[in-house]
């Protein structure tokens, strides 16, 4: 299926309701020209505008959100938070158990009480509304430490799934493309089979699901999160059914999809399977590493009864010792505070158009129309985007106006992006991947793929083409070392960044920063300015420059999942400069904000940064001990999500400075 498009989005849904397509013309009341129109829209002969695929779906009863962006059919803000904060707990609930374990009965009765909330509140005649619903209370039904009933499960499972897929059929099921509850509810229908023995069963639905699950188009943000879950799962039931080549090749994939999508929960179990597989292969060098990766990746998001779970059984199971680590040493509250300070991502989508979209989350933000186009576009074009008047608007330009807004377009539009465009999309983040792990020949590659196809039209691309040009080329023209290249060339690139940056903020000034409200563009070449100062030898204006960028997205911001990233970037690029000055008075704050806040969103990639430079502060202390275990902690899941690179980098630090070998 393709990622860019979908028409056959509308196909699956009338097929899956069992109407042909001059039926659906005469149940809406169409002209015959209706007809060419929806055949060319689903063989992909026609790109549909989001209007035109929201009126199909609309005819077809299926709203447009149960694909792409998941919301409560409810004007109310607080009640999108209170579901935001339940689904983020039952997520926690369900990763904390240990193996197949139950939640304790203040943990379940404190989400039952949340889930009768919010369903004392919500209209039961919306479609999403009820299925959310019928999720929940499976997925409590699962997590109750009386013991789930498998038959309520069932029972709950196919109501919820018949809200939107009348004709399901469990045992007919073949794979076909499935809503994001829908595919919650027969995950857990899965988990459920496989606590009761029926684990065939369970492996064979999942299968299924997953097939389903990857029919969603490619931007769909529940496919983003549910991915690395369900072949989490997957991979659980395989080496539990004795499939260990099987699971193995869902492991690795499940792995890179956690990385790739920055959702950390599932780690710990991924690697605990692979340990059970390697140790059933006869590889006890790795079953040993994976064990200590599996430990330490509950330690990471602090769930410790299942670190205990995971230490007792490699060492009953494969006779593997595996260190304690001190529970005080990063504090022993599991991270299931959830307390976004801004309004909830999931408000009602409807049939808004991304204009309407825009505009009402700049009300929902108390921003004015100068606080999102500023430096962007001009106010009457500005306004023509709100009115959705505008024609052939940039996406990149969207992109921008929707972050200034505090919202990650991706979640309404991307669904919907022309092939082109998404193309284009899809090539600058590959850019970007093969720069991160320093693959610059492909990185040079990649940009003349990028320049062959579409030349800067407009300020936005001119942008991102000058990020580009600075960011990544001088390393490849130097033929040096990336550490290398960058302290050499770093100070010829300050005028290169200060040109991009004046292209959307012409008034620019580097005292002004915590006061703007930052694009990602503009966050990433403020991260190069910053960079360009401190390794060019003016440390401190680079320390400042990333302060005010960690100041202007959490003023700007708050916790808004779109931009979280991009703060604990600067915040973590803030206290590298401060360690490498030795200014360490006031770094404690700062890594200990940006340990809770990575650790909080789940991420995978982060909290072993904050974790390795709480170590580096530790050292310099004098507190050996305590700085070697979390040395150790940054080492072991560095190499657990393939960074090799920065896993090294620790291993080598802690053998010359503590005289520790760490273990691959």
């Amino acid at each position: 299926m393709p990622n860019y498009l979908s028409g056959e989005l509308i196909k699956e849904v009338r097929v899956r309701k069992r109407l042909q397509q001059i039926q659906l013309q005469e149940r809406s009341f169409r002209s015959p020209e209706f007809l060419s129109t929806l055949s060319r829209v689903e063989n992909l002969h026609q790109q549909p505008k989001p209007e035109t695929i929201e009126m199909f779906l609309e005819m077809l009863d299926m709203p447009v959100g149960h694909f792409f962006c998941p919301y409560l059919e409810s004007q109310n803000p607080e009640l999108n938070l209170l579901r935001d904060k339940l689904l983020h707990l039952l997520d926690v609930a369900e990763n904390s158990r240990p193996g197949s374990g139950l939640a304790s009965e203040d943990t379940v009765n404190e989400l039952r009480e949340m889930s009768d909330r919010l369903e004392a509140s919500l209209n039961m005649e919306s479609a999403l509304n009820l299925q959310f619903t019928m999720s929940c209370r499976a997925r409590l039904e699962l997590l109750d430490s009386k013991g789930g009933s498998m038959d309520k499960i069932s029972e709950l499972v196919k109501h919820g799934i018949a809200v939107t897929y009348p004709e399901f059929d469990e045992n007919l099921f073949q794979g076909e493309m499935l809503g994001f509850e829908e595919v919650e509810l027969l995950h857990t229908l899965a988990l459920s089979y496989d606590e009761v023995g029926r684990t065939k069963e369970a492996i064979n639905l999942l299968d299924r699901t997953l097939a389903g699950l990857l029919k969603l188009p490619a931007k769909s943000m529940e496919k983003e999160k549910k991915l690395p879950k369900v072949l989490a799962t997957l991979a659980k039931m395989l080496t539990k059914d004795g499939k260990y080549e099987e699971a193995k090749k869902v492991i690795e994939p499940g792995i890179t999809a956690v990385v790739k999508r920055k959702i950390g929960w599932p780690l710990a179990d991924l690697a605990w399977s692979m340990a059970v597989c390697l140790n059933e292969t006869g590889d006890r060098k790795k079953c040993r590493t994976y064990s200590i990766y599996a430990y330490y990746a509950c330690v990471m998001y602090r769930m410790w009864e299942k670190a205990e779970w995971v230490q007792k059984n490699a060492k009953d199971i494969f006779g593997i010792e595996i260190e304690s680590f001190p529970v005080e040493y990063i504090g022993i509250t599991p991270p299931d505070e959830y307390t976004p300070t801004t309004i909830s991502v999931a408000e009602p989508y409807k049939s808004a158009s991304i204009g309407d979209l825009l505009r009402r989350f700049r009300e929902l933000a108390s921003l004015k129309a100068v606080d999102v186009y500023k430096g962007l576009c001009s106010s009457g074009y500005y306004s023509k985007i709100e009115n959705g008047t505008a024609t052939n608007v940039n996406v990149m330009l969207l992109e921008a106006l929707f972050q200034r807004a505090g919202r990650d377009l991706g979640r309404y539009y991307d669904a919907f992006m022309p092939k082109e465009e998404f193309e284009e999309a899809e090539l600058r983040a590959e850019i970007m991947g093969q720069f991160a792990i320093r693959k610059l020949n492909e990185t040079e590659g990649l940009m003349k793929e990028l320049y062959e196809r579409k030349s800067p039209t407009d300020k936005l691309s001119e942008q991102a083409f000058k990020l580009i040009h600075v960011n990544y080329l001088p390393y490849q023209k130097s033929g040096l070392d990336f550490l290398d290249a960058r302290n050499n060339i770093a100070s010829n690139n300050t005028d290169l960044y200060l040109e991009a940056i004046k292209i959307t903020i012409p008034d620019f000034g580097e005292k002004k920063i915590d006061t703007y409200r930052l694009t990602v563009l503009e966050c990433n070449l403020l991260n190069g300015l910053a960079a360009s100062y401190a390794f060019g030898g003016d440390k401190q204006r680079g320390i400042d420059i990333w302060k005010r960028i960690a100041t202007s997205l959490k003023n700007s911001y708050a916790d808004e999942p779109s931009m979280v990233r991009f703060r604990l970037t600067a915040m973590h690029n803030f206290s590298n400069m401060l360690i490498v000055a030795k200014q360490y008075d006031g770094v404690e704050p700062i890594l200990a904000e940006g340990y809770e806040l990575s650790v909080r969103r789940g991420l995978p990639d982060m909290p072993s940064k904050f974790i390795g430079n709480m170590a580096l502060v530790l050292y310099e202390a004098g507190e050996k001990e305590k700085s070697a275990k979390l040395f150790a902690m940054s080492f072991y899941f560095h190499g657990l999500v393939g960074d090799t690179r920065n896993q090294n980098h620790v291993g080598n630090y802690v053998k010359e400075k503590l005289g520790i070998e760490l273990e691959y």
